[in-house]
Formats: C-alpha cells, structure tokens, sequence
C-alpha cells in the first residue's frame, strides 16, 4: 500500500522506457520475418504451419510492445488499479510466448516409435525439408522377420504346422526357429504364390536385415516335384518351357511353374523321368538339331543334365 501511495520512482521508469525500446525492437524483427516467411509461403516453399507460427510470433510481438507502452504510461502515472490488469496481461502473453515455445519445441522432436538401430539418414542438420519426407529409417533387431513366398499347394502345410526351422547363411552351423506370422489372402500376380511372413522366435545379435535365410517345410505331398535353375528356362510363342534333349535335337516342352526357391524354380507339369534338360536354351528353336560334346567315360552330353527334385 506505501508503495502504490508513494509512486512509481525514477529507475521504475526508466525500466519502462528500455522495455518498451526492446518490444518495439522485436516487433520490428518479427514483422521482418513475418515478410520474409510470407514470400516464402505465397511461392510455397514454406509449410503452412511455418507461416502460421510466423504470423503467431508477430501477434505476440505487437501484444507485447502495448503491454510495455501501457506499463510506462502507468509508470509516469503513478499505480493504479490497472497494474494488477497490467501484470494479469503480462502472465497472458508470457504463456502465450511459452505455449509457442514449447510448440516449436515438440515440433523439433522426433520420437522414434521403437528402439532400434539407425539404418541411414536422409537428411542433413539445418535442412529444410517438405512434410512426409523420408528421414531415417530404425531398423529393430529385437523383432525380426522372414519373408518367403509359397505356391497354392503348400499353404496346406501352413495349416498342419505353424513353426518351422531355418538356418542362415551368414551364421553357419547354427539352426533356429520361426513361428508363422502372416500369410497373404491374395497371390502375387507375377509369381502365383503367395507372400508369408515368418516371425523368428529368438533373434540371433549375428543377424542383420537383409541375409540370405533357408527355411525347413515337410514335403506337401508324396510327389517331389523337380526343381530347375530358372537360367535353364526359355520362351516360345508367349509360352515357358525348356528345351529336352532327344535323338540329338532340341524339343521344346512348354511347362506349368510352382515355386521360387532362390534362384531355383518348381516345375508342377511338362517334364518326366529321364528327361535331359538342355542348360543354355539361348538361341535354339523347337526340333533343331544340336551337337554336344560327351564327357569322359560318360555318353551324355555335358551341357544336359537331369532336373533335381529335392527337399524344400
């Protein structure tokens, strides 16, 4: 109460005036970088969110240089009831400037969604970048999965057994195991099989993203079906095949296709027991003749071999 009775005094004052040349100062700095970011914005460069801050900033800006005029007017005036609406505005604006701060605060954060290890960085420091811009990529070793594909004909083994083991190549000696995951409703439409997802039950710290795994499934059924190296494969009038060796020629068996193993295909039909398979098809024609050069103590041709049916 002595104090209001007594009057503002003359540091009071001269405190006025210096807060009122700093808010002129800054709205000054604010209403540059409004200009600067509204160029920016008109021609798209900036985000919306970025021009909005802007434009919050100099708002703020303005509010604070007519709270500290209003402060050395009641300053010259002596107090009055109108410092205690004064300081009430004062609190507002300081939360307002807080609620910008920590919105551009939360907005300099990125929280990775798991814990993982960082796989690369797209983006340098200081980088203005465009909203949905790839920065990073987490790869979280701690859950890690296998994708295969299947033909039609061996999703019955998924519905007889749901864990299978693997090994791979990168860590030998050692087998683990998987549980199936997830199996997808529709084939692919180049391949016919069907992407799988297996998820690995006891991660290896040896493994990493990308090897090269070989995973264990029972036989579908009695029949091996052979499988081929796919550079053996050729094409004739819109049909796959291969080329057979017989009586000296090369005839070509159109063939139906199961699944991929590496770089080894299934053959479900076209092909019989015995047969020799020509393995360098390029450049030969359905029925012309071939000539091949015999192995040592062996009278089939080296470049025929007969195709392999083996274990998945």
């Amino acid at each position: 109460v002595h104090k209001l009775e007594r009057g503002s005094r003359p540091q009071e004052i001269q405190i006025a005036n210096a807060e009122v040349s700093a808010r002129e100062a800054a709205l000054m700095e604010a209403e540059k970088n409004f200009q600067r970011i509204k160029k920016l914005y008109d021609i798209q460069a900036v985000s919306h969110s970025a021009f909005d801050a802007a434009e919050r900033e100099l708002v703020t800006a303005k509010a604070a240089l007519e709270g500290a005029r209003q402060q050395l007017v009641l300053a010259l005036e002596g107090p009055r009831i109108e410092d205690i609406q004064s300081a009430r505005a004062s609190l507002a604006q300081a939360e307002a400037a807080q609620a910008l701060a920590q919105e551009r605060l939360n907005k300099a954060i990125i929280n990775a969604p798991c814990d993982g290890i960082i796989a690369f960085r797209e983006v340098e420091e200081g980088e203005i970048i465009q909203p949905g811009t790839p920065i990073t990529e987490i790869v979280e070793l701690g859950k890690m999965k296998i994708k295969i594909a299947l033909s039609e004909k061996d999703l019955d083994t998924l519905r007889r057994q749901r864990e299978f083991p693997f090994t791979v190549d990168a860590i030998p000696r050692k087998e683990f195991s998987c549980h199936l995951f997830f199996v997808s409703p529709t084939a692919d439409r180049t391949t016919r099989s069907f992407p799988v997802e297996l998820m690995v039950d006891y991660p290896d710290p040896a493994m990493a993203d990308g090897m090269t795994v070989r995973v264990r499934f029972p036989l579908s059924g009695e029949k091996k079906a052979p499988k081929v190296p796919s550079a053996w494969l050729t094409e004739e009038e819109g049909r796959i095949g291969v080329y057979a060796f017989e009586h000296g020629k090369a005839l070509f068996r159109p063939v139906t296709l199961g699944a991929y193993y590496d770089n080894r295909v299934e053959i479900l039909k076209g092909l019989q027991e015995g047969d020799l398979i020509i393995t360098n098809p390029a450049g030969l024609k359905d029925g012309e003749a071939v000539k091949v050069k015999e192995n040592k103590g062996d009278h089939r041709p080296s470049n025929v071999q007969h195709p392999r049916s083996n274990q998945k």
